[in-house]
This record gives C-alpha cells, sequence and structure tokens, in this order.
C-alpha cells in the first residue's frame, strides 16, 4: 500500500497537484502528551516519542541522523533535592539537502522534544513538536511531489533533546548546545552560508481575557511598542511572540521574512504577531531569562569552529509561558486529557504557526514552478488526484 501511495504522489505531481495546506496536528498530539523528563521511569514514554519523530521525518523523505550526546540532569524535576546523575540524549535531525554553498543558504527549524518534569507536556514542548512535525511534513511532501516548488537551500528540522536550561538546577548542557556546536557548526563549515534559525517554544496557550498576560515590571522598558499595545489591547494574551537579538542585517532580514509569511493570509485573525526585539544593555530579570532559556541561545552564542564568539540569526516563537495564564478548561478527568486541552481556539493559534513556518520555507528556500493549465478542466485530474493522494497518506501515516 506504501508503494501505491507514492505512485500516486509521482502521478499527482505529474499533473500538477494543487498545494496542500492542511494541517493535522491532531496525529502528533496524542503522541506527544506523555512525561519525557529524561529519568528513568520516563525512558519508555522518551523511546516512543524519539522513535516516532524519527519515523515521521523519513516517512516525509528527510534524511534523518541522530547525534547521541551526555550531560548532567538534577533528578529531582523540582530541583529540590541536589541528586545529580549523568544522562544520554539524542538529537533527531532531519535534512531536506539542497544546494548549501551560497551566503545564507541553510535555515534550521528546531523544538524540544523532552518535558520539564512540572508542566503539561502538550504545553513544553508538545505542542512545539507537532509544529515542527506538520511544518516538515508540509514543506518536505509539497515540495518533492506537488509539482509546484523545487528546492534551492538545504533546510534542516531538529527535534532536540534534554534542555537542562528548562530544567530546575541542571548543570549539563543542553541538547541545543550540542547540535549547534558539534554539528552545525562543522555542517556549515562556513558561518556565512547560515541563514536563520526557528526555534518554536510553547506555541500553544492564547489566552483572550482582560488581563491574560503578565508584565514585569522590566516588559516596558525592554519591549515599548508590544507594551503600549497591549495596554491598549487589555493585556491580552492573544499574541505569538517572535523574540530576536539584536538588530544585525541577517536578523532584520530573518524577522522580515517570517513576518510577511505569518501574515500572508491576512483574513481577520484574533490573534497576531508581536515583533520583540532584545537589545544589549537590558535589565536581566524572570521575563528576559525565559528568552534565553530556549534553544535559540545557543545560537545567539554561537562559536566558530577556531573558537570564536558569533552571533547566528535566530528567531525564537513563544506564547511567553509562565507570562500569560492558562485559559480554563472544563475537564471531565482530572488531569485533563490531551483531547480536552487541545481546544479550537488553541488549534487554531497552532495551526497559524505551522502555515506562517511553512510558508516562510518556501518563500525563503524554495523556488515556485509556474505554468498555464491548457484549460480549465486541465485542473480536474490534478483536483482528484490530489485527493486520492491526501485520503491514502492520512491514512496510513
Amino acid at each position: 500500500m506504501r508503494l501505491l501511495t507514492l505512485a500516486l504522489l509521482l502521478v499527482a505531481g505529474t499533473v500538477k497537484a494543487d498545494f496542500d495546506d492542511e494541517v493535522d496536528l491532531q496525529q502528533h498530539l496524542g503522541k506527544l502528551s506523555s512525561p519525557r523528563y529524561p529519568i528513568e521511569s520516563n525512558t519508555n514514554n522518551r523511546g516512543v516519542v524519539r522513535d516516532y519523530i524519527i519515523e515521521r521525518m523519513k516517512y516525509y523523505g528527510l534524511e534523518v541522523k541522530t547525534q547521541k550526546f551526555n550531560t548532567t540532569i538534577n533528578k529531582d524535576p523540582l530541583g529540590i533535592n541536589s541528586d545529580r546523575i549523568e544522562v544520554q540524549g539524542t538529537n533527531v535531525i532531519g535534512i531536506q539537502r539542497a544546494v548549501t554553498e551560497h551566503p545564507g543558504a541553510v535555515v534550521v527549524v528546531g523544538a524540544d522534544y523532552d518535558s520539564n518534569g512540572v508542566d503539561h507536556p502538550l504545553f513544553y514542548n508538545g505542542a512545539g513538536v507537532a509544529t515542527l512535525l506538520e511544518v516538515a511534513r508540509m514543506y518536505s511532501v509539497n515540495e518533492r511531489w506537488s509539482g509546484h516548488y523545487v528546492a534551492n537551500y538545504t533546510t534542516i528540522f531538529v527535534a532536540f533533546d534534554i534542555n537542562t536550561k528548562l530544567h530546575q538546577d541542571s548543570p549539563g548542557h543542553p541538547g541545543g548546545y550540542y547540535f549547534v556546536q558539534n554539528w552545525l557548526m562543522p555542517f556549515l563549515k562556513q558561518k556565512e552560508y547560515f541563514g536563520g534559525a526557528i526555534i518554536l517554544d510553547s506555541v500553544m496557550n492564547v489566552n483572550y481575557k482582560d488581563n491574560s498576560q503578565i508584565l514585569s515590571s522590566n516588559f516596558q522598558n525592554i519591549f515599548p511598542d508590544t507594551y503600549k499595545r497591549l495596554q491598549n489591547d487589555n493585556n491580552k494574551g492573544n499574541f505569538l511572540a517572535m523574540v530576536s537579538s539584536g538588530d544585525k542585517e541577517p536578523t532584520k532580514i530573518l524577522r522580515e521574512q517570517f513576518s510577511g509569511s505569518y501574515y500572508k493570509d491576512r483574513r481577520s485573525q484574533p490573534f497576531r504577531l508581536e515583533d520583540m526585539k532584545l537589545s544589549g544593555g537590558v535589565k536581566f530579570d524572570n521575563l528576559v531569562e525565559q528568552f534565553t532559556k530556549s534553544d535559540n541561545i545557543h545560537f545567539w552564542n554561537a562559536k566558530d569552529l577556531n573558537g570564536e564568539p558569533i552571533q547566528l540569526p535566530a528567531l525564537l516563537l513563544t506564547d511567553t509561558k509562565n507570562s500569560r495564564t492558562l485559559s480554563t478548561t472544563n475537564c471531565i478527568t482530572d488531569p485533563c486529557r490531551p483531547v480536552e486541552l487541545v481546544t479550537e481556539e488553541r488549534t487554531e493559534f497552532v495551526e497559524a504557526t505551522v502555515k506562517g513556518v511553512t510558508t516562510f520555507l518556501f518563500n525563503r528556500q524554495a523556488t515556485r514552478l509556474s505554468y498555464e493549465p491548457s484549460s480549465s478542466m486541465s485542473s480536474l485530474p490534478s483536483a482528484i488526484m490530489t485527493v486520492l493522494m491526501l485520503a491514502l497518506v492520512r491514512l496510513y501515516m
């Protein structure tokens, strides 16, 4: 049956099938609701999720690599006890290869697939991983089979393991550090080949209630424009934050490219994207700290192959985590089942991120192939084949 699916994909590409922009988060979220803090009791959960990510990436046609590393964590997720242990992590890397030896060519999309042992695994960071996998699926499958696009540059999808910066009192390096320093830098050969990273943090918590966005005393000083917009909107947690560092040209270009892609669909939406730029000399508080604990920090504080410090362009996409209250969900069970947590408004919020990142990749990493149908009837075989293709892919995923 898989051979039949691939055959239909080939035929669909031949007849120039329409672009598939249907987002399917449920297939992933169901796998990502279990605890994945890297202790012995979660070994099976971690293995199941890791194998699922590998299998999905391979199925999408990506070249899959794994990167093993050892690090040290606090055995207690709350950080109350001081019992530290050494654990092994595995970064999962999916590569959509094209030309790489070109300035700004390589783009990375990444998310953590462990959990912090305290908060619900779907929020920290199951939704981010689901977004990563859906972007990988929509970009790689459509680029290979739709007949509409051809990839110009290499795109790398990475699921980072064991983000110790988000663990309480865990001293070891996170998986993101090992990826940037030990895998990405040798892969690039030259830093000029890097175009930027999109890091998917917690991206599912949207809240439309007044005063649901918690503002620290330092927020107005760090993000004055965002602060004004929040004040005018009664401090609602109805935005996705796009956090960047510095104002160098590659970072400015990356911000403009992503924000333009996110807003490509300009129909009225109850949420928005907030461009939040960190600059040097800001007061370090809990707000700033949460933006420097995700994997974007390893790009901002990277070192080249000679050990010299460099700042690689990277955007953090986040719902701002603990700076936003979680909207009340009426659950039948305690704890809530995943199906109760993944509400319609949260799904819509995450889907917009999926489409925004995917559009960004097509705009940034690929070329659209133009063609002129000979008549209105010429699109009929394409539509039929697309329906058959999607039905089979959904059935056997």
